[in-house]
C-alpha cells in the first residue's frame, strides 16, 4: 500500500506539473529575493573586510589638536592590545596638474615599505612590515624612488585625466595646516612642492571614491588623494594622525560584534591613556616653545645690552663734541669782535679815500674835459701848417680859375655874335628863295595854262610838245628852288641850335665864375680865422699843462693812500678769512653734531621701538605659550572613516530594503500556495475520502500533500538561493563599484541566511498546505467521496443593473456569478494580485521618490547656482574684495550668509545640522524656497525662532513650538560646551541634507555677537561661464572654495544610480512574481 501511495504522489506531481512549477517558482522568487537581499549587506561588509584586511587598514586612529610627536607615537604603541602604530603627516592642498587645479589630500607614506610590498594581484598588499598600515595597492606605474615623486588615486586620476608622468605642483595648503595658506604656508608644510606622478593606487582608507572627504579648499570636496614620501613634508611639522592596529581584530569580520568588542576594548584603553598622552604632548610643546622663547629672549637681552652700550658711547661722544663746539663758539665771538672793529676803521679810511678819489676824479674829469675841448679844437683845425698852405694854394687856384673863366666867357660872347650874323644871313637867303619859288610857281601855272590852251586850240604836236617842255622846265625849276629852300631853313635851324648851346655854355661859365669867386672869399676868411685860432690854442695848452702838474701831484698822494688802504684791507680780509674758516669749521661741527644727535635720537627711538616691539612680541609669544590649551585627543575607529562609514551606511540601506520586501514576496507566495493547494485538495476529495476509507490516517494522508508542497517549495527555494542568492549580491556589489574601490570577488552563500530563506519558503508552503488539507480531513469519508455540493446560486447585484447586465455575454455573466459565488477564491485572487501590484508600486514608487529627490531639491527649493566660501579668518578684510569680484563677474544677484555646523539635540535623536544665517532675511526667499511640503504654504522665518528642514525635524522628533538645543562640535563632530536653546518656528520641505535657518536677531540673541557672513549664495547670469567664474573667484585671496549646484546634482545622481539599478531588479522580480501569480490564479479559476 505504501508503494501505491507513493505512486499516487508521483502521479499527482506529473498530472499537475503546472501547479507544481508555479509553487516552485513562487518559492524560488521568495527565497531567492530574501536570501539575495539579506546576503547583499553582509557580502558588502565581507568584501569590505577582505579589502581592508588585504590592505592592513587601521582599526583605530588617534588625532590631537596639537598634533603628535615621536613620544606620543611610542606611548600609543605601549598601550596593551596595540600591535602596530603608523604615524602620518597630511595636509589638504590645492594642486596644479597641467592647467587644472584640484583639491587634494596629500599624505605621507613609508615609501620603502611600499616598494617592498607585493600588490601584484591588484586586491591585496602583502608586506613583512606589520607597522605598515593602510597599504595602497599599486594598479599602474611604479612606486616613487625619489622625494619628487608621488602616487595618485587611480579612480580620481582616470576621472580627472591625470596620467603617470604628469607633474603635480602644490599651490596652496589648507589654513588648518599652516598659518598662511599661500606660498609661505606651503613652505611651512612641504619640503618638496613639485612631484612627478610615478603610479596610480587604490587605498582602503578611501574606500568610497565618490566621497573622499570635505575640505576648506576648492569646491569644498576633495577631488583626489596622493601619497608622497615622508621626507616631502617639513621635518618640524608634527604628525597629523596616528593609525593603530588592534590585536586579534584582523581575524574578525569588520562590523561584527566580535570585531567591535575587540576594537572597543583597546579603544577604551587608548582613551584611558589619551589624556596622559595629550598632557605629555602639551607639556613637551610648551617646554619646546618656552625653550625657544627663552633662547630668543636671551639673544634679545644680549643684543639689547650691546645696543644700549653702543648708544651710551654715542651719547658720550656727542657730549664731548658739544663742549668743544661751545669753546669754539666763545673763541669765534672774540675774534668776530676784533674783525668787526678792524672793519669799522677800514671803512672810515675807505670812505675818506673814496671822497678824495672822487674829488681828484672830478678835477681830472674837468681837466680832461678842457683838454678834450682843446684837442677837439686842435682836431677841428687839423694840421695848421698844412691847412694854411692848403688854404693859400686854394686861394691861388681860385684866382687862376677866375681868370680862365673870364677868358672863356669872352670867347663865348664873341662866338654868339658870329652865330647871330650867320642866322641873319640864312634868314635873308630863305626870303630870297621863297620869292623865287613864287615866281617859279607862277611860271608853272602859265605853262600849264599855255599847254591847256594849245590843246584846246588844237595846236600841233610841236607846239604842244614845246608847251609841255616849257611846263617841265618850269616844274623842274620850282622843285629845285623848293630843295634849296629846305636846305636854307635847315641851316637856319642849325645855327639857332648852336647859338642856344653857346648861350648855355656862357651861362655855365658865368655860374662857375661866381662859385669860384665865393670859394675864394671863404678861403680868405678861413685863412684869417686859422691864424687867430693858432694863437688861442697856444695860450690854452700852457694853462692845461700847469693844471696837469697839480693833478699829477694829487694822484701821487692818492696812490700812496690807496696803497696803505689795500694793506689794511688785506690785513682785515686775512683776519676775516681766518674767522670765516673758524666759523665754517664751527658750523661743520654743529652740523656733524646735529647729524650725530639726530642719528643718535633716531637710533635711540628706533632701538626703543624695536625694544618695545620685541618686548611685545616676546610678551605675545609668552602669552601664546601660556594660552596653549591642553589638547583634545580623539580616539576614533573605522566608523569615522568616510569610506567605511559610507559602505556601512549603504549596507544598512540594503538591509532595510531586505527587511520588508522579501516578506511581501513570502506573503504573496503563501496566498498563492494556499490557493493552489486548496484547489488541489478540492480536486482530490474523492482520493482523500478513499484513502481515509481504506484506513489511512490523517497524518499519512496529509503527508502526501505536505511532501508535494514541500518538494515544490524546496526545489524552488534551493534554486532561488543558489541563483538569486549569488546573483543579487554580485549585482549590488558590481553596481556599488561605481562609488567604491572595493573589488567584487566571489563570496560564499551564508548558510544561516540560506536556511532561513528555505525554512520560511518551505514553512509558508507547508503551513498553507496543512491548512488546506486539515479542513477536508475533518469531513467523513462518505462526504469526501461525494462531490462538494455547489453553492446555491443567487442573483448578484449586477443583475439589478439591467442596461449593463443585458449587454454582457454569457461567459461574462458566468464569470461574474462565479466571482461572487466563490468569495474565498475571489478575495485570494484580489489579495494576490494586490500584493504583486504593491510590490510593483513599491519598486516604481522608490524609483520616482529617489528620482525626484534631486530635481525637487535643486529645481524647486534651491534657487542659486553657486556657493562661494570665504576665508573665515579674514572675513572683514576679505569681504569687500570678494564682493567686488562678484560684482565684476557675470552674476545676477548674491546673498551673504553665515554658515556653520552644530550638533542638534531634541526629543528624538541627536543630529549634525548646518545652520544658515542670512545677512538680509528679506532676500532669502530669492535663493531658498522655504515652504510646507504638505500645504505648499511659504514659511517666513523671523524673530529668534529657528526653522528646521523636514528630515532634521523628524530625526530630532521636533514639531513646531518644540524647543531644540544646539551644541558646538569638536574636531570629530561630537557635541561640546553648553547648549543654546531655540524654539522651532517652522518645518520646511527639504530632501538632501539637514538645515536650520536662523535669522540675525536670533543669532545675536543666542551667541551675543554679530554673524560673520563667510558664505555667498550666487545666481549666475544667463549664459555665464561657470569655469571662468570659478577661476576668477578662486584667484581672489579671500575665497577658499567655489562650488556649483550642477556639480552636486551630478554627484547625487551618480550616488542614486546604484539604488536605481537595485530598484530595476526589484521591479523585474516583482513583475515575474505577478506573472506567476496571475498564471496560477487564471489556471485555478
Amino acid at each position: 500500500m505504501a508503494n501505491a501511495f507513493n505512486k499516487e504522489l508521483v502521479r499527482s506531481i506529473a498530472q499537475s506539473a503546472g501547479r507544481f512549477a508555479a509553487i516552485a517558482i513562487i518559492s524560488l522568487l521568495g527565497a531567492g529575493v530574501y536570501s539575495g537581499l539579506r546576503m547583499a549587506a553582509p557580502d558588502m561588509r565581507i568584501a569590505g573586510d577582505e579589502f581592508f584586511d588585504g590592505a592592513n587598514l587601521y582599526d583605530i586612529s588617534v588625532v590631537s589638536t596639537l598634533g603628535l610627536d615621536d613620544e606620543s607615537i611610542a606611548d600609543l604603541g605601549a598601550v596593551q592590545g596595540v600591535t602596530a602604530v603608523m604615524p602620518e603627516r597630511r595636509s589638504d592642498a590645492m594642486v596644479l596638474v597641467g592647467e587644472s587645479s584640484f583639491a587634494a589630500c596629500v599624505e605621507s607614506l613609508p615609501m620603502q615599505a611600499a616598494r617592498d610590498s607585493d600588490t601584484s594581484d591588484g586586491v591585496t598588499a602583502l608586506s613583512e612590515d606589520p607597522a605598515y598600515l593602510n597599504r595602497p595597492i599599486l594598479v599602474e606605474g611604479a612606486w616613487p624612488e625619489r622625494r619628487s615623486e608621488c602616487v595618485v588615486a587611480a579612480r580620481a586620476a582616470n576621472e580627472l585625466g591625470i596620467h603617470v608622468g604628469d607633474q603635480v605642483r602644490v599651490e596652496r595648503v589648507s589654513g588648518g595646516a599652516a598659518p598662511d595658506g599661500g606660498e609661505q604656508g606651503v613652505r611651512d608644510v612641504f619640503a618638496q612642492t613639485r612631484f612627478r606622478v610615478a603610479g596610480l593606487v587604490n587605498s582602503a582608507a578611501y574606500a568610497s571614491s565618490a566621497m573622499l572627504g570635505t575640505t576648506s579648499l576648492g569646491t569644498g570636496q576633495l577631488d583626489l588623494y596622493l601619497f608622497v614620501g615622508e621626507d616631502a613634508f617639513d621635518d618640524d611639522l608634527p604628525y597629523s594622525i596616528a593609525y593603530l592596529k588592534v590585536e586579534g581584530a584582523e581575524g574578525k569580520a569588520w562590523g561584527s560584534a566580535a570585531y567591535d568588542d575587540a576594537v572597543n576594548e583597546v579603544k577604551r584603553r587608548v582613551n584611558d591613556e589619551a589624556a596622559a598622552i595629550g598632557q605629555a604632548r602639551w607639556e613637551r610643546v610648551r617646554a619646546d616653545a618656552q625653550r625657544e622663547l627663552d633662547d630668543v629672549r636671551s639673544d634679545y637681552e644680549r643684543e639689547r645690552a650691546d645696543a644700549e652700550a653702543e648708544l651710551a658711547d654715542a651719547e658720550a661722544e656727542l657730549a664731548d663734541a658739544r663742549r668743544e663746539l661751545d669753546d669754539a663758539q666763545a673763541d669765534l665771538a672774540a675774534g668776530k669782535a676784533d674783525v668787526d672793529a678792524g672793519a669799522g676803521r677800514l671803512w672810515s679810511s675807505e670812505v675818506r679815500m673814496q671822497r678824495s678819489e672822487s674829488d681828484w676824479a672830478a678835477g681830472k674829469a674837468e681837466l680832461d674835459r678842457q683838454r678834450a675841448a682843446l684837442e677837439e679844437q686842435v682836431a677841428g683845425m687839423g694840421d695848421v701848417a698844412a691847412n694854411r698852405k692848403q688854404l693859400v694854394a686854394g686861394i691861388a687856384k681860385a684866382e687862376d680859375g677866375i681868370a680862365k673863366l673870364d677868358e672863356g666867357i669872352q670867347k663865348a660872347v664873341s662866338g654868339i655874335a658870329q652865330l647871330d650874323a650867320g642866322i641873319e644871313q640864312a634868314q635873308a637867303g630863305v626870303a630870297q628863295l621863297e620869292g623865287g619859288i613864287s615866281q617859279a610857281s607862277a611860271g608853272v601855272a602859265q605853262a600849264e595854262k599855255a599847254l591847256a590852251q594849245a590843246k584846246a586850240a588844237g595846236a600841233g604836236k610841236a607846239q604842244i610838245a614845246a608847251a609841255q617842255a616849257q611846263l617841265k622846265a618850269a616844274q623842274a625849276q620850282l622843285a629845285e628852288l623848293k630843295g634849296k629852300l629846305k636846305d636854307a631853313k635847315a641851316q637856319e635851324a642849325s645855327l639857332k641850335e648852336q647859338r642856344g648851346k653857346a648861350q648855355e655854355q656862357l651861362s655855365a661859365l658865368q655860374e662857375q665864375r661866381n662859385e669860384v669867386q665865393s670859394q675864394l672869399a671863404d678861403l680868405q676868411q678861413k685863412l684869417a680865422q686859422l691864424d687867430e685860432g693858432v694863437v688861442a690854442l697856444q695860450e690854452g695848452r700852457t694853462q692845461l699843462d700847469a693844471a696837469q702838474a697839480q693833478m699829477d701831484s694829487a694822484r701821487s698822494q692818492l696812490d700812496s693812500g690807496w696803497s696803505q688802504l689795500r694793506q689794511g684791507r688785506s690785513q682785515y680780509y686775512s683776519g676775516l678769512a681766518e674767522y670765516n674758516s673758524g666759523y665754517a669749521e664751527y658750523q661743520d661741527g654743529e652740523r656733524e653734531y646735529a647729524d650725530g644727535l639726530a642719528e643718535y635720537e633716531e637710533g635711540r627711538a628706533e632701538a626703543d621701538e624695536k625694544f618695545a616691539d620685541a618686548e611685545a612680541e616676546l610678551a605675545d609669544a609668552q602669552a601664546d605659550i601660556d594660552d596653549i590649551e591642553g589638547p583634545e585627543v580623539f580616539v576614533l575607529d573605522r566608523s569615522k572613516n568616510a569610506g567605511a562609514a559610507q559602505l556601512s551606511s549603504d549596507a544598512d540601506g540594503i538591509t532595510q530594503i531586505a527587511t520588508f520586501l522579501p516578506f511581501m514576496f513570502f506573503l504573496v507566495a503563501a496566498l498563492v500556495s494556499l490557493t493552489s493547494m486548496t484547489r488541489m485538495v478540492d480536486e482530490e476529495r474523492l482520493v482523500i475520502g478513499t484513502h481515509k476509507a481504506l484506513g489511512y490516517g490523517p497524518a499519512r494522508i496529509t503527508s502526501k500533500y505536505l511532501v508535494y508542497g514541500v518538494l515544490a517549495s524546496g526545489i524552488g527555494s534551493a534554486a532561488g538561493i543558489v541563483a538569486l542568492g549569488k546573483l543579487l549580491p554580485w549585482f549590488i556589489l558590481t553596481s556599488y563599484q561605481v562609488s567604491y574601490a572595493i573589488p567584487c570577488v566571489p563570496l560564499p552563500i551564508d548558510p544561516l541566511i540560506a536556511a532561513k530563506a528555505a525554512g520560511l519558503s518551505v514553512g509558508v508552503t507547508a503551513l498553507a498546505t496543512w491548512g488546506a488539507v486539515a479542513a477536508s480531513l475533518r469531513e467523513k469519508p462518505a462526504a469526501l467521496m461525494l462531490p462538494r455540493v455547489p453553492k446555491a446560486g443567487k442573483r448578484i447585484f449586477l443583475e439589478r443593473i439591467r442596461p449593463l447586465w443585458s449587454r454582457m455575454s454569457f461567459s461574462h455573466k458566468v464569470t461574474a456569478r462565479n466571482l461572487l459565488r466563490y468569495k474565498r477564491r475571489f478575495f485570494m485572487a484580489v489579495v494576490g494580485i494586490a500584493g504583486c501590484t504593491a510590490l510593483l508600486m513599491v519598486g516604481f514608487g522608490l524609483r520616482d521618490a529617489i528620482g525626484g529627490i534631486v530635481s525637487n531639491q535643486y529645481e524647486e527649493l534651491i534657487n542659486y547656482d553657486a556657493v562661494v566660501r570665504m576665508d573665515e579668518d579674514d572675513v572683514d578684510e576679505q569681504r569687500d574684495s570678494v564682493i567686488g569680484a562678484l560684482r565684476e563677474s557675470d552674476v545676477e544677484s548674491y546673498l551673504l550668509v553665515n554658515d556653520f555646523n552644530l550638533i542638534a539635540h531634541g526629543p528624538g535623536d541627536d543630529l549634525r545640522i548646518e545652520v544658515i544665517v542670512p545677512s538680509d532675511p528679506s532676500e532669502l526667499s530669492e535663493f531658498v524656497t522655504l515652504r510646507d511640503r504638505e500645504t505648499g504654504a511659504g514659511i517666513s522665518p523671523d524673530g529668534t525662532d529657528i526653522v528646521l528642514t523636514e528630515k532634521a525635524a523628524s530625526v530630532l522628533g521636533a514639531r513646531v513650538g518644540d524647543t531644540v538645543e544646539l551644541y558646538e562640535e569638536n574636531l570629530v563632530g561630537d557635541a561640546k560646551g553648553s547648549p543654546r536653546t531655540f524654539t522651532v518656528g517652522g518645518i520646511a520641505e527639504n530632501y538632501l541634507g539637514h538645515y536650520a535657518y536662523l535669522m540675525p536677531d536670533g543669532y545675536r540673541a543666542a551667541f551675543g555677537e554679530e554673524p560673520d557672513s563667510s558664505l555667498a549664495y550666487v545666481k549666475l547670469a544667463d549664459g555665464a561661464d561657470a569655469a571662468a567664474f570659478s577661476d576668477r573667484l578662486l584667484s581672489n585671496e579671500g575665497v577658499n572654495t567655489v562650488s556649483f549646484v550642477a556639480d552636486k546634482i551630478v554627484t547625487y545622481e551618480r550616488m542614486l544610480d546604484v539604488m536605481n539599478k537595485l530598484i530595476y531588479i526589484i521591479v523585474l522580480l516583482s513583475a515575474a512574481l505577478a506573472f506567476v501569480v496571475l498564471y496560477n490564479l487564471t489556471n485555478i479559476n
